[in-house]
């Protein structure tokens, strides 16, 4: 954009916040449906449509859903649900409206997070709709491993000491600068997507700097600190310094999780006209990262699967070897189970 205005050169006259806020932004909007007319190349390779919730500090709630397809990702839509109770069947409702949107025909399965509700909407999803399948999504899944993962004692007593850490070294303006100065201006904290990623990957953080933690705690700055004769700033010390099983817990409880962590970036709307930023946003974004990856796509058309179901089964069983060994155990269970 800014390469834009400077090939104009000078007498360039911006859109007024009016414009950009009326017409202009209609036009866009008009231009991305243009290109979702494009993208029903779903007719051809199936889609999943994505349901994420999200909801803010001040409580306030929103679903976005988005259609993914081998050739592209699309953003459909957002719904303000703050008024409502985000319950199983409000959820189905708001799927359901979705799916006809898309044409059953073009959906092969629906991915929400794995909450209780989600479960019910995806279970009565599979009753309703025979050919739809759901999936319940995986970075929500691995937030409830770290949930329950953190309760566990080792963890716990770990987390809680890094929090007093991280606390008094944030708190206080003196501290943190002198922080900085030792670990040479890298920070602790590392937000997350969720509240327990953001605590295991903070844990990540102290332990990279380990070495400058120790000296700024055995230095003369934090000696002639008044903080340091501080009963929280004496403890916090002891933790960094004199506790023998603190570090190679952190390390323990890094090395365990971490791996798990995904970091991604969520859109929360407001607005009807937000909405409309985003949904011209995000589909550019789609659309500039599916023409960098197009030469490397190979899609599978669902038309040349063969639609028997002989390979869909509820339990799978085990994988035994081919031999006449294995053959004839299996035909004398069948003559015992007969």
């Amino acid at each position: 954009m800014v390469e834009g205005i400077a090939e104009y050169g000078r007498g360039f006259k911006p859109p007024s916040m009016h414009e950009l806020r009326t017409w202009i932004l209609k036009a866009e909007v008009d231009g991305i449906n243009l290109i979702y007319e494009e993208h029903k190349g779903m007719e051809k390779y199936g889609c999943t449509i994505m349901s994420d919730g999200w909801t803010d500090g001040k409580n306030r709630s929103s679903i976005n859903f988005l259609v993914n397809s081998p050739a592209n990702t699309f953003f459909l839509k957002s719904i303000d649900a703050s008024t409502s109770t985000k319950n199983g069947e409000l959820i189905f409702k708001y799927l359901d409206v979705v799916v006809d949107e898309v044409g059953e025909e073009n959906v092969i399965q629906i991915v929400t997070d794995n909450a209780s509700n989600c479960i019910k909407v995806g279970e009565k999803i599979i009753e309703t709709r025979h050919r739809i399948w759901w999936t319940p999504y995986a970075a929500h899944c691995i937030d409830l491993m770290l949930e329950d993962i953190a309760k566990l004692k080792i963890f716990s007593d770990t987390i809680e000491h890094a929090k007093m850490v991280v606390k008094f070294l944030y708190g206080h303006g003196t501290i943190l600068s002198l922080m900085r100065k030792y670990t040479n201006g890298k920070e602790i904290v590392r937000l997350a997507v969720t509240r327990f990623a953001t605590l295991f990957l903070t844990l990540q953080s102290m332990y990279k700097v380990k070495r400058s933690l120790e000296q700024m705690f055995a230095s003369e700055d934090w000696v002639s600190s008044p903080l340091s004769q501080t009963t929280q700033g004496k403890i916090v010390k002891k933790i960094v310094v004199n506790d023998p099983n603190f570090w190679s817990h952190v390390a323990f409880c890094v090395k365990s999780v971490v791996a798990l962590i995904h970091t991604k970036k969520r859109n929360i709307l407001e607005h009807a006209k937000l909405n409309a930023l985003v949904f011209v946003k995000y589909n550019f974004k789609l659309r500039e990262r599916s023409i960098r990856r197009r030469d490397k796509i190979d899609p599978i058309v669902v038309d040349e699967i063969n639609s028997d179901d002989e390979w869909i089964t509820e339990k799978e069983g085990p994988v035994l070897l081919v031999t006449t060994k294995w053959q004839k155990m299996m035909n004398y269970l069948k003559v015992i189970l007969l």
